[in-house]
């Protein structure tokens, strides 16, 4: 049963929101729970809320929607004392798909904790299934052999039936010119002929049925009498053992309700979480924080029944047809001020400000998206408080304002300090100066009570309390001066105008009626006008100024994020480059000294006769071994970086402190390098390079020469660390990835390269192919063949 919704939450509108989401769930449980949901009073309750559905997000992008299909509401099925077969397979059915929602949650591998353990809690029906399953067919009938008993009895009725039918065919041959017509029929479960009425003597038999002509009578003949008694005592016997069937599924399912009753509130709570996650993916909603401190921070926080993004919705929903664009409202109350007193032009939106600060709270306690960006704080308070200051009390005799402050008493009764209190146009429908005095001294209470609270007024009296009150802030709707309408914004740190001339004037008051109107309003109000106008325009400047430095520190952010994470990979390449030339110069050093020691061992059983002394066998091996070692530990990596051996000077050998890698300086350009790496070209920083070997003094070595070219590759002779799949993405990000990717390749010494693009429209193939033939450091390239993926993939040969 729906719990009875407070007042002040039917007033923010949270009931009709919940219809909007519960638009999304798939079954009628899932629906009741969803329209059940309320504001959590406990932190830990509301975050465990938020918390499911944003695992619920997570495993809807990662593994789809739920399989919820094929869930009946067996509440009332449950409820009875005896179940009927169509019954039962509903159950059957049921109890099927929770154990494929089960499957789902608990066989995902994705980090979803919350929702394993939801599915884990799901009752496992394997014996119910087993007993009960095992008598249905897959469209829910019940089985021709459910019981050997169910398919002796059919078999016997099939048999006679068959019997009977050759029966009554024999004798409509020899009584042709008595039948009617040569079909047989069943009148009563009993099988019959239709007779002439004027030749019935002929066919001997019981009478069952007159035609409505009266033409012919449908005969029970007697040849067929004991058939028809044998295949209705089956039938009776057929039917008990469906009886007793029926009492054993009835009686296994009753056996299990309470468990299945379980399962079905799990499965309804996923219904309703998923069509909330379904909802915040269509409104991009963000995950707000939420707090037992006395604070609150919507940041443009959009009003779900004016979201234009949940249009279609309404008008399923309610027949509401909307396409304005939603303004966003930012709202924050910090510990130090509690309290928000919002003024501005009527029509202006403060009432909306009100409500949706209000309304966000509550669906974030109750575990519904936030349509509001990132940032969002919300309080978990005990309760919220709405009073809406345009409702008459015509039954209990009261005014506006009488109805207006026997409402606000009540609320002021059961407020705490952790209350979120909403008043809109306190202090209004009495005389100004009552009104503003009772508005500043409620006002003063809340602050005393210490709940957070929020109050629209058109009072200069308390909008001037708001101004001396330290733990008050003074905010306003915009107007837009020039086009004389208002923005909708909330200018936070300023009172508002009422504009009540201004709106006059848009309506079309006469024009001798606004201007004695503002000689009544006299100077020093035009003067204080004047002012605020003035003050607004200022804020306006400072507040787009404001928004541009926050512009240019999130995109100074995102450049640091990127260079920190470039970073981060540089080291990371330069630590596995460094493994990976130690792991090569090791197994080096191990191959040439057991050569060396095969060799010397020849040697010596070479020359048995006229061995030199074993000493300086020792001595020469020993020299062999050290000079290599030498040999290798030059071309290696070194623990720490070496201090530069001299200048950087065209032919010396100098090494990236960067990547660890070794070659011959060719030039230096300004602050970049060429270097040859294992006979190729690359530039590099200049800055990066030490010299570990000055150029010898004799006449350089001859370059060596470019390798000949390998057989091109295949399938088999590619690793994995060799490939690059591309598939899904769009070309500009493929080239950026098989740019860093070739550039690791070469790095690696890797001969050859595969990049998987798939077959699709041949866009990004063709994208890759021609930056291969335009890139320097590729031999050749060619589409791999049926073991490499065919034309869906490309082997690239380096240079």
């Amino acid at each position: 049963m729906t719990r009875k919704i407070d007042p002040s939450l039917a007033q923010l509108d949270l009931p009709r929101v919940l219809r909007l989401v519960a638009l999304e769930t798939r079954t009628d449980a899932g629906r009741r729970s969803l329209l059940a949901r309320r504001p959590a009073s406990r932190l830990e309750e509301a975050e465990l809320l938020q918390e499911r559905l944003f695992q619920m997000q997570r495993f809807i992008a990662g593994d789809g929607l739920l399989p919820l299909s094929g869930i009946d509401d067996l509440d009332s099925i449950l409820e009875r004392s005896a179940i009927d077969l169509e019954s039962g397979w509903m159950v059957v059915r049921t109890v099927r798909s929770f154990h494929a929602v089960r499957e789902a949650l608990t066989r995902t591998a994705l980090e979803v904790p919350l929702l394993t353990e939801t599915g884990r809690s799901i009752p496992q029906f394997d014996e119910l299934l087993r007993v009960v399953g095992r008598f249905f067919t897959r469209d829910g009938k019940l089985r021709e052999d459910a019981t050997p008993e169910l398919r002796r009895l059919r078999s016997q009725v099939h048999s006679r039936r068959n019997e009977a039918q050759t029966v009554l065919n024999d004798l409509m041959k020899r009584k042709a010119a008595s039948v009617q017509e040569p079909i047989v029929t069943i009148r009563g479960d009993r099988y019959c002929i239709p007779v002439r009425s004027e030749r019935r003597a002929d066919v001997p038999g019981i009478l069952h049925e007159r035609s409505g002509s009266g033409a012919s009578v449908f005969l029970e003949p007697m040849e067929v009498v004991e058939v028809n008694n044998e295949i209705a005592d089956l039938l009776m016997r057929e039917n008990e053992e469906i009886r007793r069937i029926i009492e054993l599924i009835a009686e296994q399912i009753l056996e299990h309700r309470e468990e299945i009753a379980g399962a079905a509130a799990i499965i309804a709570e996923l219904d309703a979480t998923q069509a909330a996650a379904v909802i915040a993916a269509r409104i991009e909603a963000t995950r707000p924080a939420l707090t037992r401190d006395r604070q609150l921070r919507i940041i443009d926080g959009r009003h779900p029944l004016l979201d234009e993004r949940l249009a279609s919705l309404r008008t399923a929903e309610f027949g509401e047809e909307t396409a304005v664009r939603v303004v966003p409202v930012t709202v924050e109350l910090e510990q130090g001020r509690r309290g928000l007193v919002i003024s501005g032009p009527n029509a202006g939106g403060k009432t909306v400000a009100l409500k949706t600060a209000g309304l966000l709270s509550a669906m974030a306690a109750s575990g519904l998206p936030v349509p509001a960006s990132e940032g969002t704080l919300i309080p978990i308070v005990d309760r919220i408080h709405l009073l809406i200051g345009d409702e008459q009390d015509v039954l209990g005799h009261l005014s506006t304002f009488s109805g207006y402050m026997t409402r606000l008493r009540s609320i002021l009764d059961s407020t705490t300090e952790q209350s979120l209190v909403l008043l809109d146009e306190i202090g209004s429908g009495t005389d100004p100066e009552e009104g503003s005095a009772i508005a500043t001294a409620v006002t003063r209470h809340l602050l005393e009570v210490g709940c957070l609270f929020i109050v629209t007024t058109h009072l200069t009296r308390l909008q001037t309390f708001a101004i001396s009150e330290d733990r008050v802030v003074n905010a306003s709707m915009e107007f837009e001066e020039s086009s004389q309408e208002p923005t909708f914004r909330l200018i936070r740190g300023l009172p508002g105008r009422s504009r009540a001339l201004e709106v006059a004037r848009r309506v079309g008051l006469p024009a001798s009626i606004l201007s004695n109107a503002a000689k009544l309003v006299g100077e020093s109000s035009a003067e204080i006008n004047r002012l605020l106008s003035g003050l607004q325009s200022a804020i306006r400047e400072n507040q787009a100024r404001t928004e541009e430095i926050a512009e240019e520190q999130r995109e100074l952010a995102s450049i640091r994020n990127e260079l920190e994470r470039r970073l981060a990979e540089v080291r990371e390449q330069k630590k596995k480059l460094g493994r990976e030339w130690k792991t090569e110069t090791d197994q080096i050093r191990r191959e040439i000294r057991s050569r060396l020691r095969e060799e010397v061992a020849r040697l010596k059983q070479e020359a048995n006769a006229a061995a030199p002394p074993r000493s300086v066998v020792r001595d020469v091996t020993s020299e062999i071994l050290d000079e290599a070692d030498k040999q290798l530990e030059r071309h290696g990596i070194e623990e720490e970086a070496p201090e530069s051996a001299g200048k950087l000077v065209p032919g010396a050998t100098v090494k990236d402190t960067t990547f660890g890698f070794e070659g011959e300086l060719r030039s230096i350009d300004g602050d970049q390098a060429e270097i040859i790496v294992r006979g190729k070209r690359m530039k590099v920083a200049a800055a990066n390079l030490i010299v570990t070997s000055k150029p010898a003094a004799t006449e350089p070595e001859p370059k060596r020469g470019r390798r000949p070219a390998a057989p091109q590759p295949q399938a088999e002779a590619i690793a994995a660390d060799a490939e690059l799949n591309l598939i899904g993405q769009r070309v500009e990000e493929a080239l950026e990835q098989s740019d860093v990717f070739l550039d690791r390749a070469i790095l690696d010494g890797k001969r050859a390269v595969r990049l998987i693009h798939g077959h699709g429209t041949g866009r990004l193939r063709d994208a890759i192919r021609e930056y291969l033939r335009k890139h320097p450091a590729i031999e050749s390239w060619r589409p791999g063949d049926e073991r490499e993926g065919g034309d869906g993939a490309t082997i690239a040969v380096l240079a």
